[in-house]
């Protein structure tokens, strides 16, 4: 165990948590060209913020890339048949072409001509891409681990995610949206919510039915401590507490308890990235787990600034 591979191991599972966001964000951006419904019409420009800080932090991802050799333990065990998909060339490349494209859908859905067509396809690519980059950057530092799930997964948590910081942002830097258009905010946000609590629970029902040691054994290393706790608090954080005051009417109008809520997702999910990614690695877990909460505070204050930034600009005529 070197201090380096410590670091890089606690900095990826920091990377997540930022990066996830902007790709939740432009899903939902992409969403909202698809259905031309106007529930997110006024989040618009909180959306487009958010998913403005990709590059920075597709940026965040370079050292894990520069470093996978240390986190990934396929580097180092991969079989003739694997060689080619595992190569640590075509691993880069890939990330790069997820991120890339990320890029550009990003660009597209800022685009008030983009049309429905692209936006559906623009949808189905992006949920192949995060599916990919999911797999490659998280699943597979468990080998043994395989769910088909696994990146629906992923896309619901950052689609949450995204969502509840756009509409934090809209909170707390602009004029409150009226209270229907509060309310329509407030059914979507326990949608996502439901969406992800589904998807986690048929991938864990799933496996404990097929009760197979391999599949377990992902699920019984995410129970130890601390993780175990970890688990719990993530599920209260971004699963039921918002659950149990979005069923209410006039919880989804009131911007004091929607402001709350989305941060209690925003918490939630910083601790969800950091459940599914720091118990691949079986030692030093507490000093993993303090590492890579400096590292999200860190990288999240920078994205906040960053956030804030870019639309205040926006709101300025001439930087739509």
């Amino acid at each position: 165990m070197t201090i380096l591979r410590l670091l890089l191991e606690s900095w990826l599972a920091a990377a997540m948590v930022v990066l996830w966001l902007p790709v939740g964000a432009l899903a939902m951006l992409l969403m909202d060209r698809l259905f031309a419904t106007g529930w997110s019409r006024p989040l618009v420009a909180e959306l487009r913020a958010v998913s403005a800080t990709l590059p920075g932090a597709a940026l965040a991802f370079l050292p894990v890339l520069l470093g996978a050799g240390l986190v990934y333990p396929w580097t180092h065990e991969v079989k003739p048949e694997q060689a080619f998909w595992l190569s640590s060339w075509f691993f880069a490349g890939r990330a790069v072409v997820c991120l890339l494209v990320w890029g550009l859908l990003g660009r597209l859905a800022a685009r008030p001509d983009m049309g429905r067509g692209a936006a559906a396809a623009g949808l189905m690519v992006l949920g192949l891409t995060v599916t990919v980059a999911g797999i490659d950057w998280m699943m597979s530092l468990e080998p043994a681990f395989a769910s088909s799930a696994y990146g629906l997964l992923v896309l619901t948590a950052a689609a949450q995610a995204g969502f509840a910081a756009a509409l934090w942002l809209r909170l707390r830097e602009g004029p409150p949206p009226d209270p229907e258009q509060l309310g329509h905010m407030g059914s979507l946000l326990l949608t996502l919510v439901l969406s992800w609590g589904y998807i986690a629970f048929m991938q864990y029902l799933v496996v404990w039915s097929g009760n197979k040691p391999h599949l377990a054994a992902w699920y019984l290393a995410r129970g130890e401590a601390p993780w175990g706790w970890l688990a719990w608090a993530l599920v209260i954080l971004k699963g039921v507490l918002p659950f149990l005051a979005l069923l209410f009417p006039p919880a989804r109008r009131s911007p004091r308890v929607l402001g709350a809520l989305c941060l209690l997702i925003l918490a939630g999910h910083a601790l969800d990235m950091l459940w599914l990614v720091l118990p691949a690695f079986r030692e030093h877990a507490a000093g993993r787990l303090l590492l890579a909460l400096a590292f999200s505070g860190g990288l999240a204050l920078i994205g906040r600034n960053r956030v804030r930034q870019t639309h205040r600009l926006r709101e300025v005529p001439g930087h739509g």
